[in-house]
């Protein structure tokens, strides 16, 4: 049986390449008109430094404006947040500002990746209570534990350490150990004699 042939038309449209089609631009939440580089602390500023003007005034209007919105609409700071991200993935604060705003949104997987991701960029371990919290989030007290075992807690600053030390005795409770997460909160800063201003949130968690 003779099979039909292609004709000529097909077989050239065949070779064409094909044109790919780019993909369309992300839709972003709407920054608020008075919203202005400026309104960043100075060291987020000299940050952004490194981006275009265009898009450093991008990063940082989503930056003011999930800072503006954290505290009474979270859903809608992590969505500048990640409009942040978009243009500034290689900017420390970016990444700080979405792994907090993840983390209170209690997705413990992102903000443990970007959380992981601002210290392997800036050096900074302020948010290691954070990074047990979120290993506890997961279901891994013990690597929380693990984790804040890995830095000495003496080159952390004070209000730092009071954090990380409630965190590591959350984890021992998770772990089932009473008696150990006591421990893990009788540091320096437990004293009635002075009053710091971590001093309420660690009395209540002793």
């Amino acid at each position: 049986i003779e099979r039909p042939r292609p004709d000529r038309g097909d077989r050239e449209r065949s070779l064409r390449p094909r044109r790919e089609e780019a993909p369309p631009e992300p839709t972003f939440p709407p920054v608020d008109a008075d919203v202005e580089p400026k309104q960043l602390d100075r060291i987020a500023r000299r940050e952004l430094s490194g981006l275009d003007k265009d898009e450093a005034e991008f990063v940082a209007g989503h930056l003011v404006m999930a800072g503006r919105l954290i505290d009474d609409d979270l859903d809608a700071a992590h969505a500048h947040a990640k409009a942040a991200l978009y243009k500034g993935s290689r900017i420390p604060v970016v990444r700080e500002t979405l792994g907090i705003t993840a983390y209170l949104t209690g997705d413990f997987s992102l903000a443990l990746r970007e959380l992981r991701t601002h210290r392997r960029l800036s050096g900074s371990n302020a948010n290691l209570p954070m990074m047990v919290d979120c290993e506890r989030g997961l279901g891994r007290p013990d690597r929380g534990i693990e984790l804040a075992r890995s830095v000495d807690s003496s080159t952390l600053e004070a209000s730092v350490r009071v954090e990380l030390a409630i965190a590591l005795s959350g984890a021992r409770l998770d772990l089932g150990q009473p008696d150990r997460a006591l421990l893990e909160l009788q540091i320096p800063g437990l004293t009635p004699d002075v009053a710091y201003s971590y001093s309420p949130p660690l009395f209540d968690a002793y």
